[in-house]
């Protein structure tokens, strides 16, 4: 089929601002990931996480941390760690909160 006349081709400024609303979502999908990260790491302290590293850029050092104290490390200590990193958290806490659970849906007659 051939394409209609009114179809126009994608220009510059079009690739330009479907990457930018792009970065934009981006942006937000990993401030929400960070703030759920910090969210349970502030309430389940006792955690173990699973080799999360964390980094201070300003004294160019590096920790990992094997107990729950990425919350202080992060904010309090204002480190900075990768999104993969804030993610691993994430699934650390909720095996964790799992684990606490053993008679969850789904579970109950294995």
């Amino acid at each position: 089929m051939a394409k209609k006349q009114t179809e126009q081709r994608k220009k510059a400024s079009d690739y330009r601002k479907e990457y930018e609303d792009i970065q934009i979502k981006q942006v937000a999908i990993e401030n929400r990931i960070k703030k759920r990260a910090i969210e349970l790491c502030k309430q389940h302290t006792d955690v173990k996480l699973t080799g999360i590293q964390v980094t201070n850029y300003v004294k160019r050092k590096t920790a990992r941390l094997t107990s729950g104290n990425f919350y202080e490390a992060i904010v309090e200590k204002g480190m900075s760690a990768e999104i993969e990193q804030y993610i691993q958290v994430i699934d650390d806490v909720e095996k964790h909160l799992a684990s606490l659970h053993p008679h969850q849906q789904g579970n109950l007659f294995n």
